[in-house]
């Protein structure tokens, strides 16, 4: 539990990133109390994957091609996949006229039989077993903890420079147009890498245009209901 005072003593559980992140963006002093330690190398093939589909829905999106969108998700998915809870029942569709020789073989696993209405089958709930369980967790945990670190150095250093942060989401934030410019400089001073464009861990304006020789719209007026519940009011130079 985090009390409101983050100036009081506090447990949390942290992987080395966020640790690190904590003591650069919020002066933190911590002392380890126990955890996991990995003594070998780490296997980065996930980057290469993850490079080629980030280029393949480029690729595709550029043609306008909607298979683009499967590949967003597929990307999306991994991170999901990694840090998956245990799966306790499965459900399964059984003929009638198989039943009962399934429930002959199953009957200490299963939950709940339902017929399904004008079929000829049974909806059967099952308890599974955990023994064949697996996750990634520690993988998945990097890669949440880098996704905040990426978001972080953005909006960390956007306050560093008083700058105007209206809004943040899980990855995209509405900020003034006229200090973008002023942010990408000393992004690229601080940390080496361009801020604008639409490379792995770049920003980009996520508006598109409404005709291709219209510029850039902005939002000149904006309604934030709540997280993730918001209008904008955009205008370019038609």
């Amino acid at each position: 539990n985090i009390p409101l005072c983050t100036n009081e003593c506090c447990e949390m559980y942290v992987n080395h990133v966020t640790l690190q992140d904590l003591i650069k963006y919020q002066n933190i002093e911590y002392e380890l109390i126990h955890g996991y330690y990995y003594n070998e190398n780490r296997d980065t093939r996930c980057q290469e994957v993850i490079q080629y589909l980030f280029d393949k829905r480029k690729e595709f999106k550029a043609q306008k091609n909607p298979v683009e969108q499967i590949f967003k998700l597929v990307m999306n998915s991994v991170y999901g996949k990694t840090i998956m809870k245990p799966i306790n029942t499965k459900t399964k569709i059984i003929n009638k006229s198989k039943f009962d020789k399934f429930e002959a073989k199953n009957y200490n696993h299963i939950v709940s039989v339902d017929e399904i209405q004008n079929g000829n089958a049974f909806q059967v709930k099952t308890i599974e077993s955990l023994i064949k369980d697996y996750n990634l967790a520690q993988f998945g945990s990097i890669i949440l903890s880098m996704s905040k670190r990426i978001m972080s150095e953005v909006f960390c250093l956007a306050e560093d420079l008083n700058h105007t942060i209206y809004y943040t989401d899980t990855d995209s934030g509405h900020f003034r147009e006229c200090e973008i410019n002023e942010l990408a400089v000393e992004f690229k001073n601080k940390y080496g890498r361009e801020l604008i464009g639409t490379e792995l861990g770049q920003f980009h304006c996520d508006f598109e245009n409404i005709e291709n020789d219209a510029s850039m719209p902005v939002s000149i007026k904006s309604l934030f209901l709540e997280k993730k519940s918001y209008i904008d009011m955009l205008q370019d130079d038609k």
